[in-house]
């Protein structure tokens, strides 16, 4: 009898430990400076945060800020509404906030942010021109006023030592 009962205990616990695998998603993170984790390591706060995630459809995924979000549940919550509006509500035309990105992630190196709003600066109508020279390292020729303007912005808070 004590025998079944160990075995039972054992096979229960192997099919709990196989549900709770399967119902914990992958959350492939990339992360140099911060070593992305697995969702089994994560803290209840976090893993409360990555579900929230998913149940929004905002999968965690390779890219994106997920990694360092997940080093500050409650700080990725609070600032949503501030990324939010600045990406999607805010009144500066699409083309001009994503000179503004690009050169930031230039900046700092940010190959992800540069790639990924590479394209989303062309789909708002931005000159390849002015993207080949950001690229490059170099001032846009023929720029608008406005754009011209966001790029001095950019560049001026963008400079070594600041």
């Amino acid at each position: 009898m004590l025998a079944k009962l160990i075995i039972a205990g054992t096979v229960g616990a192997l099919i709990g430990a196989a549900a709770v695998a399967a119902a914990a998603p992958e959350l492939n993170l990339r992360g140099g400076r911060f070593k992305p984790p697995t969702y089994a390591e994560l803290s209840p706060d976090q893993k409360t945060y990555v579900d929230r995630e998913i149940a929004a459809g905002r999968t965690p995924g390779p890219g994106g800020p997920s990694n360092i979000n997940l080093r500050s549940p409650e700080m990725a919550d609070l600032s949503r509404p501030l990324t939010e509006y600045l990406r999607f509500k805010s009144p500066m035309q699409r083309k001009l906030k994503e000179i503004a990105i690009m050169l930031t992630a230039r900046f700092w190196g940010g190959q992800y942010v540069w790639y990924s709003h590479r394209q989303q600066a062309l789909d708002a109508g931005l000159n390849p021109a002015i993207i080949s020279a950001m690229a490059a390292g170099e001032r846009p020729a023929d720029m608008s006023a406005d754009e011209a303007a966001v790029y001095d912005f950019a560049t001026s808070c963008c400079r070594p030592g600041r």
